[in-house]
């Protein structure tokens, strides 16, 4: 088993409004991960700093960026930094928009200078029902694919087959990710949110899993009171995946079959709060024949001036 220890904490989140036009907020945090059933990796850490803008009711801004060190068994390291940018407009009725960017910069040669372009539409039906779809392209264009070509001649009763063996640039990852979400306010245990969300990846070429993964999502979240709790699981098949709306990209070249978590969430009072969770996602790697199983366990603690 591949256990994963993680503690997010932000050091500060800062809020700010300029009468009712402009709020801007920012947050730091950290987190730390240990690779002990990798055949490849090690442990590692990731630091970042994520910041929002307001415009109005209208338009928001928020960007990322990210530094990841992971250590490699026996020696060596792999350093990347990871950059985000998303715009939303919510000036559609019961709607909003959303697009934007994330580029990569890395010591893995092959998703080096990899960039996304992300995009989604979400629309709330009565209050109670929402529905979406979101949408990324990711194009690595420093990723080398080895790929054989067969030709065969054939003249009259005989045949010949060539072998051409050569080395192509560049792969492109499409997904597209609808989702549907049901509201149930005011129950027994709470006010409940039902989301369901499904992921189709396709790879413009195999690079050793095949080119098409689909999978499924489910999410639970409850609140009551000052405590929202929250449990998702999801099955199948994901590889490059794009998630959070662009802030997450899974760039390396694994499988990923499964994952499931939960999470609680305590709100001490309207400008700070407590979270923690578990999570486990199971992947395979490349050299690796067995399937890497990950435990996670994170804490994440925020407060507003």
């Amino acid at each position: 088993m591949k256990k994963l220890l993680t503690a997010i904490i932000p050091l500060s989140m800062l809020t700010v409004s300029y009468g009712t036009e402009v709020a801007w907020n920012t947050s730091f945090y950290g987190s730390y991960f240990d690779y002990s059933g990798s055949v490849v990796k090690d442990d590692g850490y990731t630091a970042g700093v994520y910041g929002y803008l307001g415009m109005g009711l209208e338009h928001s801004l928020e960007g990322e960026i990210d530094y990841t060190k992971i250590n490699y068994l026996g020696s060596g390291s792999l350093k990347q930094w990871d950059f985000t940018l998303l715009y939303t407009y919510y000036g559609l009725t019961g709607s909003k928009v959303r697009f934007g960017g994330h580029y990569i910069s890395s010591d893995d040669s092959a998703t080096d200078s990899g960039i996304v372009i992300y995009g989604g539409y979400e629309e709330t039906v009565d209050r109670r029902y929402d529905w979406g779809i979101d949408g990324a392209y990711s194009y690595y264009d420093n990723y080398s694919i080895e790929k054989t070509y067969v030709r065969t001649i054939t003249r009259g009763m005989r045949s010949w087959t060539y072998y051409t063996n050569a080395s192509v640039n560049g792969l492109s990852v499409f997904q597209i990710s609808p989702k549907l979400g049901i509201s149930v306010p005011s129950t027994s245990i709470g006010d409940i949110y039902l989301e369901t969300r499904g992921y189709y990846i396709r790879l413009s070429d195999d690079v050793g899993y095949g080119q098409n993964f689909f999978s499924i999502e489910e999410n639970v979240t409850v609140r009551y009171g000052e405590f929202q709790f929250d449990l998702y699981g999801w099955v199948g098949e994901q590889e490059f995946a794009v998630k959070k709306y662009g802030f997450a990209v899974y760039n390396l070249s694994e499988k990923y079959k499964y994952g499931f978590g939960g999470s609680i969430r305590y709100n001490m009072s309207e400008n700070s709060f407590v979270t923690a969770g578990i999570k486990r996602e199971s992947f395979k790697e490349i050299d690796n024949p067995q399937t890497v199983d990950v435990s996670t366990l994170y804490f994440f603690a925020g407060i507003t001036f």
